[in-house]
């Protein structure tokens, strides 16, 4: 149980200051798709 609930967290840390600019352009997209969706 301890090794799963490391790997979660070890997994979001890495790929979070990592892929920095990946998530920036991976959200202006997404948030724009959502409005884009809804209206």
């Amino acid at each position: 149980m301890v090794r799963g609930e490391t790997v979660k967290p070890k997994d979001i840390t890495p790929p979070r200051p990592k892929p920095t600019q990946g998530v920036q352009c991976s959200q202006a997209p997404t948030v724009r798709t959502d409005p884009k969706v809804k209206d």
